[in-house]
């Protein structure tokens, strides 16, 4: 999922993760720049979620990660 400086105010956004998680599924969160958003959603810290910047190679790397760990 991307994140913006918007992001952590999205209820949408909120109820997504929280069901991808609830579903078992690897969650992963993505950024421009090189720098994460200074807010961020809550839940990203209450599940420990990924944080990496829009890159090929973190990216990737990323994916497999999430991949590996899905229940």
């Amino acid at each position: 999922m991307y994140l913006s400086e918007i992001t952590h105010e999205s209820e949408w956004v909120n109820w997504e993760a929280r069901e991808s998680i609830a579903q078992g599924k690897g969650v992963i969160y993505v950024h421009s720049g090189e720098t994460p958003p200074s807010k961020l959603p809550a839940f990203i810290n209450e599940f420990g979620l990924k944080i990496i910047p829009w890159k090929h190679k973190e990216l990737s790397e990323a994916i497999e990660t999430a991949a590996k760990k899905r229940s």
